[in-house]
């Protein structure tokens, strides 16, 4: 490794199957996010609204 940026860079092409100018596979990304429906503001009062107890 001694400095050898070429030798580096090429290694990590050919570990992680790197084409140049070939598309990447599996390459699009998905994230889905799932939100709560909303609360009614009795349930977002009785959340808000807590007493500690001794």
């Amino acid at each position: 490794m001694d400095g050898n940026v070429t030798a580096v860079i090429f290694a990590l092409k050919a570990r992680h199957s790197y084409r140049t100018g070939e598309p990447l596979e599996g390459s699009a990304v998905q994230v889905n996010i799932n939100l709560p429906s909303a609360m009614t503001p009795e349930d977002y009062r009785k959340l808000v609204d807590v007493t500690p107890t001794k």
